[in-house]
């Protein structure tokens, strides 16, 4: 089962690191981005090889994005 991340989690990690108070549509929105980056990430955590070069990881997650819209 996959944990989701909940919006009170982005609202309090703006507040606590950044100083920020987000309302709770904006906290709702961002916790579906931070979402989407941590399942594309677990994706491809499968396929990755960690003696990749760091720089390339934006452009591998770009990659496998297109492989699977194309499934």
């Amino acid at each position: 089962m996959t944990t989701r991340i909940q919006p009170d989690l982005i609202a309090l990690e703006a507040a606590q690191l950044h100083d920020l108070k987000l309302d709770p549509k904006r906290a709702t929105e961002l916790a579906a981005d931070v979402q989407r980056v941590c399942d594309a990430a677990a994706g491809v955590c499968q396929e990755a090889d960690f003696n990749d070069e760091p720089s390339r990881f934006t452009s591998t997650l770009a990659r496998l994005a297109v492989a699977k819209a194309r499934e």
